[in-house]
């Protein structure tokens, strides 16, 4: 019983080995590029989504596998460790199996750790700072520590081989009539697995970006303990128009809408102090702050202004109360910032900025940024951007750059940005590319001030720094 167990869980793990081996491979930076293959025509991030989750099934199955042998290896490494003399034949093979075993344990081990280290949102689950991590390395080695693994698992299974086959022969015998005479059930068995995989492989990433607010052409709105109301995004207007051209507008002007149409009694008011509108109440409750993100994100925590964050097509949008507290240390930031800028009166100057890429790292003090209207079609002239940080140091002379539109990325259906794809030559590549923060120290990191809204589409009022950093994911 126990050896038909290992040979199932074998086979199994030989399938995930298969699957996890070629989508590794299909992704590894450059690499198909060598032998001349159009990497720009693969659902890269559906790629991505399969060998992610199947690498945690393989992990769970690998240690179950690892742990039937546990013995075995116990043993073996004892007789390594007293430099036992090889004198069978068979000694020597079961040397080399444990070479190779130690060796494949290894390299799995660091490719399990840097993934999930990688893995999409674990910074922002854990709140860890990406800046802390050297993410860029850490992707190069669990990109190669990949390839050692599949390396080894070759090996092993050449090295088994025999076994393999004769345990099949074996099995394959004594459950023959039994599957002859189940044959139908067996099949039906087999094909529910497979769709139900391929539904898996494709569903995770749809289901993960938690696009849930498309209602029968109109999107929705969850206000927590009130309900959840839909409106037709065609129908709302500005209402932040010193911001926002006549066909755009921000989050904040949804509420508006709703408490127009009726729907919820929304109280507030314009703080010139913070340069945004401050809700008091909505039916009657206190406290509100939001959670917000674009096709394909997945919840942050935020310090945004929300009549300054753009609403988008498949854009997921939650209120929920919070504490006074929480509340008035974001507005002691919103007015510091507005403090700061009337300090410069009529230019925004930004006292810090840092741009990490993998060549170097560009510091710069208080430097003045002006408009270039990239998103003229978005804001209205003058409005100043994150972009336009870039932009302005290009215009100063301390960096080149290069933008790249794109309409959609991976399972985002819907992005239409500019994003900065490369710097001082540095270019973005398959999984690495830049991403930025921009804020108050207070809220540095995934406390709230990096969340995934491209550069272009992110209003500045008078961060205190703007920071700019190359990542892989």
């Amino acid at each position: 019983m126990k050896k038909w167990m290992i040979f199932t869980l074998d086979v199994i793990i030989l399938f995930l080995f298969l699957v996890i081996g070629i989508t590794g491979l299909l992704i590894y930076p450059g690499l198909l590029q060598l032998f001349g293959f159009n990497i720009a025509s693969f659902p890269k991030y559906y790629i991505y989504e399969v060998h992610h989750w199947f690498g945690l099934v393989m992990l769970v199955l690998a240690s179950i596998h690892i742990d039937m042998h546990w013995k075995w290896i116990k043993t073996m490494t004892k007789r390594v460790l007293k430099r036992q003399p090889l004198k069978a034949k068979k000694t020597k093979r079961s040397l080399i199996n444990y070479g190779v075993d130690i060796g494949l344990m290894i390299s799995f081990l660091i490719v399990f750790i840097t993934g999930i280290i990688k893995f999409r949102g674990f910074t922002s689950w854990t709140q860890i700072n990406p800046r802390i991590l050297p993410l860029y390395q850490i992707s190069i080695l669990h990109d190669n520590a990949g390839i050692l693994a599949l390396l080894f698992s070759t090996i092993h299974l050449f090295l088994h081989r025999k076994w393999l086959l004769k345990t099949a022969k074996s099995l394959h015998q004594q459950l023959q009539p039994a599957m002859m005479k189940h044959k139908t059930v067996i099949v039906g068995v087999l094909s529910f697995i497979l769709i139900l995989s391929g539904v898996l492989a494709i569903g995770i990433p749809l289901t993960s970006s938690g696009v849930t607010n498309e209602v029968d052409g109109d999107h929705s709105i969850t206000i927590e303990g009130i309900g959840t109301f839909t409106y037709p995004s065609d129908a709302i207007t500005p209402v932040r128009d010193d911001i926002f051209t006549d066909t755009s507008f921000s989050l904040y002007a949804i509420l508006v809408y709703l408490d127009e149409q009726g729907e919820i009694n929304v109280e507030s008011h314009f703080d010139e102090t913070m340069n945004t509108y401050v809700i008091d109440a909505i039916n009657g409750r206190e406290h509100w702050w939001y959670e917000a993100y674009y096709d394909g994100g997945w919840p942050e925590t935020n310090v945004l202004r929300m009549d300054h964050y753009p609403f988008k097509q498949k854009t997921t949008l939650k209120l929920f109360q919070t504490t006074e507290e929480h509340l008035q240390s974001i507005y002691s930031v919103f007015q510091e910032e507005i403090q700061r800028k009337k300090t410069y009166e009529t230019t925004l100057v930004i006292p810090r900025v840092v741009i990490e890429i993998p060549s170097e790292t560009l510091e710069f003090s208080n430097i003045e940024v002006t408009p270039h209207n990239k998103r003229n079609d978005l804001f209205e002239e003058g409005v100043i951007t994150a972009l336009d940080v870039i932009m302005s140091l290009a215009d100063q002379g301390e960096l080149t750059y290069e933008l790249n539109w794109y309409d959609s990325i991976g399972s985002a259906e819907i992005v239409r940005n500019y994003f900065v794809d490369s710097i001082n030559g540095d270019t973005a590549f398959m999984r690495c590319g830049y991403v930025y923060e921009e804020g108050s120290y207070k809220y540095q990191g995934f406390t709230g001030n990096h969340i995934h809204i491209p550069a272009d589409a992110r209003a500045l009022n008078a961060p205190e720094y703007v920071y700019w950093f190359w990542i892989c994911i």
